[in-house]
């Protein structure tokens, strides 16, 4: 399956990312006078008015440009729609997450936005599960040898 095909089944049951999201549009475009602009997969609404950028990602190659297309989104969303930070959400839904892991962990550990990570799983007629991968743990700081 492509990810078009994931973009259009998920455009169809949004629900299956997390209850009371409103689809506002699959491939929404976001000029961006910073940089080059971009197409969300699907914009959203939740329930409580945020804008949910969703960012699918189908393989191991293109989860590693997830988190640069998602700093480019939320920049593109503040200057476009006039959003601030706490009126953002995200979730990267992605079918693989070992070259994503560490930096979306990261990623969250550190940023303000409110981040979702969710690992899909479609089974042969096309049913998704959507599970919250366990993060990396980078509060833990060093350890120290005996």
């Amino acid at each position: 399956m492509y990810e078009a095909e994931l973009r259009d089944l998920l455009s169809e049951n949004i629900q299956i990312l997390e209850k009371g999201l409103t689809l506002l549009n699959k491939e929404q475009y976001i000029p961006n006078h910073l940089g080059t602009r971009g197409f969300i997969d699907l914009y959203a609404r939740d329930a409580q008015g945020h804008h949910v950028l969703i960012e699918l990602k189908r393989s191991e190659a293109a989860s590693r440009e997830a988190l640069h297309e998602i700093h480019k989104y939320i920049e593109g969303v503040k200057s476009h729609f006039g959003a601030r930070d706490q009126e953002i959400r995200v979730i990267v839904a992605s079918t693989e997450w070992r070259e994503l892991l560490v930096p979306f962990s990261q990623f969250v550990a550190k940023t303000d936005i409110n981040i979702l990570g969710l690992e899909l799983e479609i089974n042969e007629s096309k049913e998704i599960k959507a599970t919250i991968p366990a993060l990396v743990d980078f509060q833990q700081g060093r350890y120290i040898a005996p």
